[in-house]
């Protein structure tokens, strides 16, 4: 059995030295509710793609709302980063970091599917033009 969707501990971006570089030197795509900010760079990394999922507590005070946001937003991500994967290649290094923006404490599913699907679509795109220069 082959497990091809699975979001491994070494595709999460943990170290807070990285994390803040990706929020000082980042490009941003906006599909409400979700805010994508991303960093491209040239480089041989064995870990080509590293995310970070973010729920802002001074929106959400409860813990349980921001997991069940983030457990959400990990599940639509790890379905769908197939896309990425496939139009990095080698000699790309990305950090992600996706955000949720929005004021409900659930939002539907579907809503937070099209949204990062939109911005990934959006990343892709970046992503070809930046492989041509």
């Amino acid at each position: 059995m082959t497990r091809q969707n699975q979001f491994k501990k070494e595709e999460r971006l943990k170290s807070p030295v990285e994390i803040d570089n990706l929020f000082k030197n980042c490009r941003y795509i906006l599909c409400y509710p979700v805010k994508l900010i991303y960093t491209v760079e040239k480089n041989t990394d064995p870990h080509p793609v590293q995310v970070v999922i973010t729920v802002p507590s001074r929106k959400f005070k409860k813990a349980v709302d921001r997991n069940f946001i983030r457990r959400k937003m990990r599940e639509i991500y790890r379905l769908s980063k197939h896309r990425i994967n496939a139009e990095i290649g080698e000699g790309l290094k990305i950090r992600l970091g996706i955000i949720y923006t929005g004021d409900d404490p659930s939002p539907d599913y579907s809503v937070l599917e099209t949204a990062l699907q939109q911005s990934i679509s959006k990343l892709v795109n970046f992503i070809r033009k930046f492989r041509a220069n």
